[in-house]
């Protein structure tokens, strides 16, 4: 089964067409990385999924129900307001610059959307929260401000604040790009974790050798395009695209 199906997606901004007829399926479970050099779209794509940023055309599917279609006039329909509420339900976003709320304790952070989006008690969301905090390695956090963690902790908050809200699919936007090499470590070692309970996952990401090795599948964008996709041995050993050769012999030098 699909959670997500994105087809023939375009995207401009002003002339400059950033997305062209870019189509990427995700299966329940499945862990897809996105490569690419920088401008190729990556981000934009990821920032359309999440509604961040409205598509020209094409389609945008979430389990049975389409957040966007192409209509008659050639221009994307987004859904009713109903479906969409639906829809934001279905994701959990984690940034590359972890867009915690400043002035919320980590606690607050990871429980605000649980009691004022999904209606559950406050009693609930803070149990739930200070087990995933738990397991985060983060208990002792939960009343500290984002300004008392590390870049490291900071994220794995981030992670925590998305996972809390158990959705269908978890994205992944350069989750490591403001990171140190030690704390890159620490941020991938959690994600990898999630692979192991089956999370399925989006992840946006220059970390070439956690791709190969965690990835269920690859896409290669670049120009806007997809240039190649397949398993991570097909991209990384066996790719059939002198663009995906040349962009990862830079990575293997």
């Amino acid at each position: 089964m699909n959670v997500l199906e994105l087809n023939n997606i375009r995207k401009s901004f002003g002339d400059l067409e950033v997305l062209r007829n870019i189509t990427v399926t995700v299966a329940k479970s499945e862990v897809v990385a996105i490569i690419g050099p920088s401008g190729s779209g990556k981000s934009t794509l990821l920032r359309c999924a999440t509604m961040l940023e409205t598509i020209d055309s094409g389609e945008i599917k979430y389990l049975d129900d389409y957040a966007a279609r192409t209509g008659p006039d050639g221009h994307a329909v987004y859904s009713d307001a109903q479906t969409m509420r639906r829809i934001r339900g279905c994701y959990g976003l984690v940034f590359q610059n972890f867009n915690l709320f400043p002035h919320y304790s980590v606690m607050k952070n990871v429980t605000d959307a649980m009691i004022s989006v999904q209606k559950r008690t406050r009693d609930e969301a803070c149990t739930e929260a200070l087990e995933l905090l738990k397991k985060m390695g983060l208990s002792d956090k939960a009343d500290n401000y984002p300004y008392q963690l590390s870049g490291g902790q900071q994220q794995r908050a981030s992670i925590v604040r998305a996972l809390a809200l158990k959705p269908e699919v978890l994205f992944f936007d350069e989750p490591t790009s403001a990171l140190d090499p030690e704390l890159t470590g620490e941020v991938l070692k959690v994600i990898r974790g999630l692979t192991e309970e089956n999370m399925t996952m989006v992840i946006v990401t220059h970390e070439m050798q956690f791709a190969q090795h965690v990835a269920d599948k690859v896409y290669f964008m670049d120009e806007g395009v997809v240039i190649e996709q397949g398993t991570p041995d097909d991209v990384f050993n066996r790719s059939s695209q002198d663009r995906t050769r040349r962009f990862l012999e830079r990575y293997n030098q």
